[in-house]
């Protein structure tokens, strides 16, 4: 036996239907709307990260474009400093410096002194000479201007019973590490 609804029942089915969809408009506007935030949030955090790329790549070219332009000062200054493979050129710099003063130079002693630097040694040189005073002074005078990055660090004069005279000089230069030290 079939019934048949009652008005009541169809206003109450048409009613009981609307909440039904109004319900699921509901659910489907609040799932869309989650997903859309989410996907807002991924699209700032993307953008962001894009933003600090973008600068960093900015950075890198701006150290690259400095590095490549000051390579020939670069160049320049590094060869004021003795290289790790070459320390037999401080022995050929005080001949040169030697010869040019007219005297002729004994290496005392040539020691490696503890520094803090992380890409260079400094290296401690006693030179001896002897000659007139004008060649000691002269020979004194071109240790001062070395072709290389180096000090004078002490000069002593002695005048000797044959009138001629006798330097002691104490002598820093850099030189290259031959492994830096790390940080």
């Amino acid at each position: 036996m079939r019934r048949r609804l009652t008005s009541g029942m169809k206003h109450l089915a048409g009613l009981l239907f609307s909440i039904l969809i109004l319900a699921a408009a509901i659910t489907l506007y609040t799932v869309l709307a989650l997903r859309i935030t989410g996907n807002d949030e991924r699209i700032t955090a993307a953008k962001d990260a894009a933003a600090t790329l973008d600068v960093e790549e900015h950075a890198l070219a701006a150290q690259s474009g400095f590095i490549a332009g000051t390579s020939g000062e670069r160049a320049a200054l590094a060869s004021y400093v003795i290289a790790a493979n070459d320390a037999l050129r401080i022995i050929d710099i005080l001949d040169a410096t030697a010869a040019s003063a007219g005297v002729h130079p004994t290496i005392g002693a040539i020691n490696t002194e503890a520094t803090d630097w992380k890409y260079h040694d400094d290296i401690e040189v006693t030179v001896s000479t002897k000659g007139s005073y004008a060649q000691v002074a002269r020979f004194a005078a071109g240790l001062e201007t070395l072709p290389v990055a180096s000090a004078l660090v002490s000069a002593n004069l002695q005048a000797s019973a044959d009138n001629s005279w006798f330097g002691t000089f104490i002598v820093d230069f850099v030189k290259e590490k031959s492994v830096p030290q790390s940080s």
